[in-house]
């Protein structure tokens, strides 16, 4: 997003009238953070935490959600993770297996985790403290439940893989396999075949031939999704490389393999928006006006609306698919303006979904300035500047407003603080930095 958005910042002319001169605006209180090098996990952790626990405080009973983190953590993400290197990543899991069942489950989904941890515990302890002898059995079942206590330890830093969660619930039943702790009735086939009657039952069959088919159906369906998401990442690629046409065959295929997959659809909805740009570009470098490009190019933009449409509103608290409807409306916004503003009101949304996100706030900024209200997006953008204070695009993007307005208004306050801007960059940010450097030599008589 914020590659999108900033090149428009300069071509921006809309002159807004200033009330009243601000007073000359005072440079961040906080020193730069530098994170040259990443910043230590740790300390990304407990701010991680921090939001993890925040997010349980407004959800205690049943939590957010299951596997639900990666979103519900934007609402209740820490300011301070927007000083950290890793500061614009998407946290899927809260790098602790425990506060993650706490904020998407609740005290109810914890509970019955750790309730499920400390009965095998339990179990097993008493079973190898009461063992009669020591034999193979007797090491191999010490040997599962101090694997199973590693899992336990690493959870606490981390979260659990598909690997490591397929052992956290076969661990117990290794154990009381291995201790012979399960009765024969436990087994609804019995343990083994009897020798003298090896001849399968009713109920053997009709398991078998239900499992058969299961298997069967299952291996189907996991081949049309393992080529769904062959013809989604290819054309997903080809998007990013600039392969438009040849992405928007793919994508539509992946749709049609995968009809019910919200990600496949996100993405086919922002190719289909950037299909419609190029249709009328073509269009335009031809000096042609045709009723059949016209026609395509509107079908490309209903396309794209309606899927993203369909998207945010099966899904209305994912950020990642509100940020893509904010892209679709400002790339359609090239064709006809009137998209802005619905642009500026997505952006809004997904503000409010992630409120402490620089990122976001940053581009509600720019967006705002460029659909004619540059005082605004002063605003937006200096609440920006606290959330993340070594924002370079956001000081650039505050210091290009600060000179709009300026020179609209004949405001030489405004002027000066446009400069201030570009000397902080210079200064706290990057000593090197071109545009900063341009800006100063074009505003500075």
């Amino acid at each position: 997003m914020n590659k999108v958005t900033l090149p428009g910042i300069l071509s921006n002319t809309q002159k807004v009238k200033v009330e009243e001169k601000p007073k000359a605006e005072e440079q961040q209180e906080s020193p730069i953070v530098k994170t040259d090098g990443g910043t230590d996990s740790t300390k990304i952790r407990f701010i991680v935490w921090k939001g993890a626990i925040e997010a349980w405080k407004n959800n205690p009973i049943l939590g957010t959600g299951v596997e639900t983190f990666a979103f519900a953590y934007y609402k209740y993400r820490p300011a301070e993770h927007n000083l950290v290197s890793e500061w614009n990543f998407l946290y899927n899991k809260a790098h602790n297996e425990y506060l993650n069942f706490l904020a998407t489950t609740g005290i109810l989904g914890l509970g019955t985790y750790l309730a499920l941890i400390g009965i095998f515990l339990w179990k097993a302890t008493k079973k190898i403290i009461k063992a009669k002898e020591i034999d193979n059995e007797y090491y191999i079942a010490i040997s599962l439940v101090a694997a199973y206590v590693s899992i336990l330890i690493t959870n606490f830093f981390g979260f659990s893989v598909v690997n490591v969660n397929t052992f956290f619930f076969l661990i117990p039943a290794f154990f009381l396999t291995v201790t012979n702790s399960l009765p024969d009735k436990f087994f609804i086939f019995g343990k083994g075949l009897n020798k003298d009657k090896n001849q399968l039952s009713a109920i053997q069959i009709v398991g078998g031939s239900v499992t058969f088919v299961i298997a069967i159906f299952s291996i189907v369906t996991l081949v049309n999704f393992w080529q769904a998401d062959i013809s989604y990442s290819l054309g997903s690629n080809l998007n990013k490389t600039g392969e438009y046409q040849q992405a928007y065959q793919l994508l539509h295929e992946a749709v049609r393999k995968r009809p019910n997959e919200p990600v496949f659809q996100d993405e086919m909805a922002m190719n289909s928006a950037i299909m419609a740009v190029v249709v009328s570009s073509q269009k335009q470098e031809n000096g042609k006006s045709s009723t059949g490009s016209a026609e395509l190019a509107q079908n490309f933009i209903d396309e794209a609306i309606n899927t993203s449409n369909k998207v945010v509103k099966d899904h209305p608290k994912n950020v990642v698919f509100r940020k893509t409807q904010v892209r679709i409306y400002y790339t359609l916004a090239q064709i006809n303006p009137s998209f802005m503003p619905l642009a500026v009101e997505e952006i809004k949304k997904a503000k409010e979904l992630a409120p402490t996100d620089a990122n976001i706030s940053y581009n509600l900024g720019v967006l705002t300035g460029q659909n004619g209200n540059p005082e605004k997006a002063i605003e937006i953008l200096k609440e920006t500047v606290k959330l993340k204070n070594d924002y370079r695009d956001a000081y650039y993007a505050l210091g290009v407003f600060y000179n709009q307005v300026g020179k609209d208004q004949g405001n030489t306050e405004y002027k000066k603080l446009a400069v201030e801007q570009m000397e902080f960059i210079l200064k706290h940010i990057s000593s090197e930095d071109k545009a900063a450097k341009d800006a100063l030599d074009t505003w500075i008589d």
